[in-house]
């Protein structure tokens, strides 16, 4: 048994320290050995004199003359220089804080100011080949992580759609005294909108009595999609109803159904599609069309989504007090 100095695993790549080459070989076939099948290879990478480098992961290591261990950033002489474009859809605080959080990685990850500016050169290298000029991004990053709220400011997630909106979004904020940061998230990408890796995987309703699946007017959908801001149409007089849920269709809008068909009920008669049948079709049966506007998983986004659609779209059997609760979700400019 030969005791290895020390040893680390990361998936199928490791790194460990031994007196010799023929050591490490030995420890490598040991556990070749363990392999029931025998099919365990390995490849060794071993520092031959003081000044040879063994990259692990995204870090080069070597021991030097003196008994310490010395550090460096690592890429791949392979790999492309591929990372987020300066002329990408994204937004500018996402750039920045890409370079920043890149920059700090390489600092960290190098042992002394001598490796410290190989790394730097590697990540500037990096970012030149994608179109950034770094001395005007350097002191942009810099003036963005200065303008912290004193106090841990709330999160607020939202899709980004251009500078000039994210500006505008930001100025409100500052202007109204508001708490909060805001992440500008970029949007979905063509191909998320064309592709698919499951594209057959979509649910079905098997009851073949559903209420509901008739009445979606949505092409591809039914009664078990989930997260969902939805529209309800009375086709008897053309009113509409805007609402948003996380519940399946079915459930939500099953819901909408016996408002309508019972609106005199004790506990429905303050629903909104009971106020409308009560007061315009009284005993008349239920003709409802709906209309999956949009799918979205996220609580925040998915609420913000109901209130734009509201304020577009302005639904006449909505009841005031919901009005008034989306209207947090909005902010509109003149």
């Amino acid at each position: 048994l030969h005791v290895v100095q020390h040893f680390k695993l990361y998936i199928d790549d490791g790194c460990g320290i031994v007196t010799s080459r023929a050591e490490a070989e030995l420890f490598l076939q040991t556990i070749a050995d363990k392999d029931p099948d025998g099919k365990l290879s390995w490849e060794l990478e071993f520092q031959a004199d003081g000044d040879t480098w063994i990259p692990f992961l995204n870090t080069e290591v070597r021991i030097a003359t003196d008994g310490n261990i010395k550090t460096r950033l690592y890429r791949k002489p392979q790999r492309r220089n591929i990372t987020l474009h300066a002329q990408s859809h994204h937004p500018k605080s996402m750039k920045y804080n890409t370079i920043r959080n890149s920059f700090k990685d390489a600092k960290e990850i190098s042992s002394g100011n001598e490796e410290a500016e190989h790394s730097s050169a590697i990540v500037e290298k990096l970012y030149r080949c994608n179109g950034y000029r770094l001395s005007e991004l350097k002191q942009e990053t810099d003036d963005t992580v200065t303008n912290d709220a004193p106090q841990k400011p709330g999160m607020l997630c939202l899709d980004y759609v251009s500078e000039d909106v994210s500006n505008k979004i930001r100025q409100f904020i500052r202007k109204s005294k508001l708490n909060l940061r805001v992440i500008f998230l970029p949007g979905r990408k063509l191909r998320n909108l064309f592709c698919s890796s499951r594209p057959y995987d979509h649910k079905k309703c098997l009851n073949t009595k559903c209420d509901i699946c008739p009445r979606v007017t949505t092409k591809g959908k039914n009664c078990l999609v989930k997260n969902i801001v939805y529209k309800i149409t009375c086709n008897i007089c053309k009113d509409t109803y805007i609402g948003e849920t996380s519940r399946t269709a079915h459930q939500r809008l099953g819901e909408h159904m016996r408002y309508a068909k019972h609106p005199k009920t004790k506990s429905n008669c303050e629903q909104a599609l009971a106020i409308h049948y009560t007061n315009n079709h009284c005993d008349v049966q239920p003709d409802l069309a709906f209309d999956i506007l949009t799918v979205q998983p996220n609580t925040s986004r998915r609420k913000i989504y109901e209130a734009m659609f509201i304020y577009q779209n302005n639904p006449k059997m909505n009841l005031r007090e919901e009005l008034k609760t989306v209207e947090r979700f909005l902010i509109v400019h003149d």
